[in-house]
């Protein structure tokens, strides 16, 4: 068949959706933040600075004012967030939309009024010395207010898309937030993916949770304390004590981002070692789990399909880089544990298995009878593209078992433009179907589906970050996926 008489995929764009859904995600990640800092300052701070009080008959009215008007920020800011996040969920009525968003405005101004002494002060400070201390002012008031703005920003956006037909990307909403809540201690994101947590692994999930607490505690207040000292060392001289309040600002937002980083990247260390430990294998899991299985097949070159070239936007990264996905199989067993329990073949040389789906280690047996069984029983077959010869088995067996439409074809980052890999493998799944040919090399495929009835490509203009797969992961799910769990519950039945 000539390549002008083949069918084109139809492509879908989900670059507007990945931009909404980057707000909505850093919304959330700010919240988390928030609740952390407020668990740190009621665990830590308050009772500490009363403690200091008591004893030492001094008043720290400052950091008290902090810790208080964090907490009770925490306290509203929190719950009225998440009845917003439910209601646009529910779509119960629009007068609770409204209610959310004006808790949302009242708490956004809260913050903004407590941080204007941060401001004024800073403002003094620079209007002593020169109209370049103002812009560190300005730059210092700036960090205080950027959280809140990023939580408010999200909280429209959240709106904005209950009201049009975008609920992909709120669907699942209650699972998203209580995952991310049992994430944040360390403990399983899907209920039976992982064995019985034990009390060390609760106490070292909740102390990695103190430690971002710290971080986003002093993110709030960095404006303040570091204008403060600058004016502290410019009260020493004219010219030598504003270049030394220079210097102490630039090293202190240096020292604070570089601290805040090594924390974060210590606390999600702990936090993934304890889940490896208590991850089950997947003869375990599917014991504990009855459902058809969502498999997950890729080359052990590729493994976990790394995403350390498609980190989220920058602004996503300086909230908590932590939390970062490493590689896309912690994004399949995100969105996909709800439907059954995610499996994939487990390397050989593993001594841990990695933390994402469950692993299927074959010693001695015959590994592609093994596979064969397991995509027949699968409600859905994940296949991560690749350039090995494995591929081609994996697509063979996906035909010659009829099971190629319950496929769904994921594109590494490092293959999203290279648009000629992917049609060879598309006219070998299928050659009556075609990729769509592109005048731009810009176009990321991400996924694609050659289901009979309807083949679909999901594609997004800008480079590939986890935001655009896990948006892409929502969309099958929303799609795909569910229809195939459906089918293959029938058959079941």
């Amino acid at each position: 068949m000539t390549e002008s008489s083949r069918k084109e995929i139809e492509a879908i764009d989900i670059t507007g959706l990945a931009i909404s859904y980057s707000k909505v995600t850093a919304a959330i990640r700010v919240l988390r933040g928030l609740i952390a800092a407020t668990f740190y300052a009621g665990i830590i701070i308050l009772p500490g600075v009363i403690i200091y009080v008591f004893v030492n008959e001094e008043k720290v009215y400052e950091e008290l004012a902090l810790s208080l008007t964090l907490i009770a920020t925490g306290l509203i800011i929190a719950p009225s967030f998440l009845i917003l996040y439910f209601t646009a969920y529910r779509k119960l009525m629009a007068g609770s939309v409204a209610w959310s968003w004006g808790l949302i405005v009242v708490s956004f101004l809260m913050v903004l009024l407590f941080s204007i002494n941060s401001l004024v002060e800073a403002l003094g400070f620079g209007a002593r010395y020169s109209g370049g201390a103002v812009l560190f002012a300005i730059v210092s008031w700036f960090s205080f207010v950027y959280l809140p703005f990023i939580l408010f920003a999200g909280a429209v956006e959240i709106i904005r898309i209950s009201k049009v037909s975008e609920k992909i990307l709120i669907h699942r909403t209650p699972n998203d937030l209580m995952k991310d809540a049992w994430l944040a201690i360390g403990l399983p994101e899907a209920a039976h993916s992982y064995s019985m947590v034990t009390l060390g692994a609760l106490a070292l999930g909740l102390t990695t949770f103190l430690i971002e607490g710290w971080v986003f505690y002093a993110y709030w207040g960095l404006g303040e304390q570091i204008s403060k000292s600058a004016e502290t060392a410019s009260q020493l001289d004219f010219t030598f004590g504003y270049s030394l309040g220079w210097i102490i600002g630039v090293r202190g937002f240096a020292l604070f981002f570089i601290i805040a980083h090594l924390l974060f990247f210590i606390g999600n260390w702990v936090r993934k070692k304890t889940r490896r430990r208590l991850q089950l294998d997947a003869r375990r899991l599917m014991n504990l789990d009855p459902r058809p299985c969502v498999l997950f097949l890729r080359s052990f070159n590729d493994d976990q399909i790394s995403l350390k070239n498609a980190k989220p936007p920058w602004y996503m990264r300086m909230l908590d880089p932590g939390s970062v996905n490493s590689n896309l199989e912690e994004l399949l067993v995100k969105n996909y544990s709800d439907i059954g329990p995610v499996i994939t073949i487990g390397k050989p040389t593993d001594t841990i298995p990695p933390l994402g789906a469950a692993r299927h280690y074959l010693e001695r047996e015959d590994w592609q009878s093994v596979v064969r069984a397991l995509i027949r029983e699968a409600s859905v077959v994940i296949v991560g593209i690749g350039s090995s010869k494995g591929l081609n088995w994996e697509i063979d067996t996906l035909v010659t078992q009829g099971c190629i439409n319950k496929a769904v074809f994921v594109v590494p980052p490092a293959f999203t433009e290279n648009h000629e890999m992917l049609r060879e493998i598309i006219s070998r799944i299928d050659g009556s179907l075609a990729l769509r040919k592109y005048s731009k090399e810009d176009v990321h495929v991400l996924a694609f589906t050659t289901d009979s009835s309807r083949s679909r490509s999901i594609q997004s203009r800008y480079g590939p970050t986890e935001i655009e797969y896990d948006v892409t992961f929502r969309w099958l799910s929303e799609n795909i996926v569910n229809r195939l769990v459906g089918i293959s519950a029938q058959e079941a039945g």
